[in-house]
């Protein structure tokens, strides 16, 4: 008889590299929602470009209250973004915008910026909370506190991480989501 080989998961510490060719794979959305945010990033952005990547975050279309919100905050500013110089702060940036809640707002900061400021969401936060030992696992509800621990901690941990771009950000979406997961309680808490 041959002998079987048993895969046993065993949790350690490893490199970035080996975090995010672990994790990322897991990342649950189809390649044609993850092509909506990669057509449209990173680019003079027009009305058309910005409904879709807020609609990409969002992860389905924008029912009409929170479609009027992106139009009203976000589009209609499109050209006072194009216009703003790369070197001002973000705390000036989202003083600028002051509406659309705190997670629109740094995706709007993310945006303008993809490579300096990652998108803030509540996976990718428990995800950062779990790897830096934070107290709170679970993002703020509170816009003023999301936007507090945003550049208090989400932020310098992912810069500590060396975390850098868009499969950074899938690979701490699927940990967090794990974390959370029915999975994680009947295996053993992680965080």
């Amino acid at each position: 008889m041959t002998a079987l080989t048993l895969p046993v998961r065993s949790w350690s510490s490893g490199t970035r590299g080996e975090f995010v060719r672990y994790w990322e794979p897991f990342y649950w959305r189809f390649e044609t929602r993850e092509a909506l945010y990669t057509e449209h990033i990173g680019k003079p952005y027009t009305p058309s470009d910005v409904r879709a990547l807020f609609r990409w975050k969002n992860g389905m279309p924008l029912a009409t209250k929170k479609a009027a919100s992106v139009e009203r905050h976000f589009v209609h500013r499109l050209d006072e973004l194009h216009s703003l110089s790369e070197s001002t702060p973000a705390t000036e940036f989202l003083e600028r915008w002051p509406h659309g809640g705190a997670v629109w707002r740094v995706f709007w900061l993310h945006l303008w910026q993809p490579r300096l400021y990652p998108i803030l969401d509540q996976h990718v936060y428990r995800a950062l909370s779990c790897i830096g030992g934070w107290a709170s696992k679970e993002i703020p509800t509170s816009d003023t506190a999301k936007l507090t621990d945003y550049f208090a901690l989400y932020l310098p941990q992912w810069k500590a991480s060396g975390f850098k771009d868009r499969e950074d950000d899938r690979a701490l979406w699927a940990f967090g989501k794990y974390l959370r997961s029915k999975w994680n309680e009947s295996v053993g808490h992680l965080a």
